[in-house]
């Protein structure tokens, strides 16, 4: 159905009550978005601003013959349905006279809908070279509520074929940022999209966040997780140290999802509490894309090398060489340290203060403050200490970990 037969229809019915009622049960019939937009998905390809308002002057004459049609006062819905119309016509003039970076540095969700149907955005991006896409991807809905934000994308609402919350995960590279920058972030996205595709059934159960499905295709990396209900650790670090029990489940868990890459000799290096959520009920590893084996990590220009995160990188991140497990165990080590002292124990901020942890993790000879250790409960004390002390033990294990988290939480 276009607009113009929504125009006749409503025009048959002689009663202006009865007619009101009729157009408003034919706007919510079609989503109370006649006239549909236009979907033009991220491209070099843009139409000139005589285009875009042309089809706008055609939509506004639609609204000017409803008018008429609904007499005055016009109805509620159809006065929010109007000027939702105009503020997505000016926004999609706006974005139209962008300059071309200015406009692809937009995310999705700040796309006007006249201009973006953010659904059919997603399912364009999940075609594969055939342009083939699995059911559940097509059956799935995608909604532009933003739920989280960070350095490589967004991730939104969704909701699966049987009407279950999901998060979908879309990965976007600033263009406007350093050119340089830029290219690494292509490289990085590019990594990721293929490291998660061919690892998805390692992150299809617990600990992690369980990931559903990741796009195949040319296009910007999109993958489809649950959608968990939780807070993130990093925001309740002040009120997380005083509940005992908590902490030792939060270590625990952690204990096992590296415990389970471990046992697929695989490495996840990204270790901070920004990557972990928790809830009544369960605790969960959110961020797991540049996990790696370790023999693809020994690779001169693997991307997993350069995941360094500020105030937990481990000794083998400062030197990009000689990856191990116990690099995990020391990353576990810095949370902790960050857990109960509040401040982290390796200084960042300049890359002069980088370049100082790295001298230092080369000359192999770091000691772990005793009035830090001191203030770390009994157990983890140690454990910490030999981790952070360089020469590190190197012979410490995941069980060793465990044991030391049941002595402090009693677990």
């Amino acid at each position: 159905m276009n607009d113009h037969t929504i125009l006749e229809w409503v025009g048959e019915v002689e009663d202006p009550a009865a007619r009101v009622a009729e157009a408003e049960r034919l706007f919510k019939m079609f989503d109370d978005s006649i006239p549909k937009g236009y979907f033009i998905p991220h491209s070099d390809f843009w139409y000139p601003v005589e285009k875009v308002e042309e089809w706008l002057l055609r939509d506004r004459e639609f609204y000017d013959k409803m008018d008429g049609l609904l007499g005055n006062p016009l109805p509620e819905f159809y006065v929010e349905l109007r000027r939702r119309f105009e503020g997505c016509s000016a926004k999609m003039l706006e974005v139209t006279r962008m300059d071309q970076k200015d406009r692809q540095d937009l995310l999705p969700h700040q796309m006007p809908p006249f201009i973006y149907d953010f659904d059919r955005g997603v399912k364009s991006y999940a075609r594969d070279h055939r342009g083939c896409f699995s059911r559940f991807v097509r059956n799935s809905s995608y909604f532009p509520e933003l739920l989280g934000q960070g350095g490589f994308g967004a991730i939104y609402a969704g909701e699966s074929p049987d009407g279950e919350p999901i998060a979908v995960k879309i990965f976007h590279v600033p263009w406007r940022d350093v050119p340089y920058h830029a290219r690494n972030q292509v490289r990085a996205t590019s990594y990721v999209k293929k490291n998660l595709y061919f690892k998805k059934k390692v992150f299809r159960g617990r600990p992690f966040v369980r990931l559903l499905d990741v796009f195949p295709g040319d296009s910007p990396p999109v993958c489809l997780m649950e959608r968990f209900d939780g807070k993130n650790v990093e925001d309740e670090l002040n009120g997380v140290v005083h509940d005992k029990e908590l902490v030792g489940r939060l270590l625990t868990t952690y204990l096992q999802m590296l415990e389970v890459l471990h046992s697929q000799s695989m490495i996840f290096l990204d270790n901070n509490w920004g990557n972990v959520l928790f809830n009544n009920d369960e605790v969960v590893v959110c961020d797991y894309d540049f996990v790696s084996s370790l023999d693809d990590i020994s690779q001169v220009g693997n991307q997993a090398r350069n995941v360094r995160r500020p105030g937990f990188t481990s000794k083998g991140q400062l030197m990009q060489e000689g990856f191990s497990f116990v690099d995990d165990l020391e990353g576990l080590a810095l949370m902790v340290d960050r857990l109960y002292l509040g401040d982290t124990f390796l200084k960042f901020g300049s890359s002069r203060l980088h370049f100082d942890n790295v001298e230092v993790a080369r000359a192999n000879k770091r000691v772990y403050p005793k009035e830090r250790s001191d203030r770390l409960p009994l157990g983890l004390q140690d454990v910490v200490t030999s981790l952070l002390t360089y020469p590190r033990d190197e012979s410490l294990t995941i069980d060793d970990f465990r044991w030391a988290v049941s002595v402090a939480c009693g677990t």
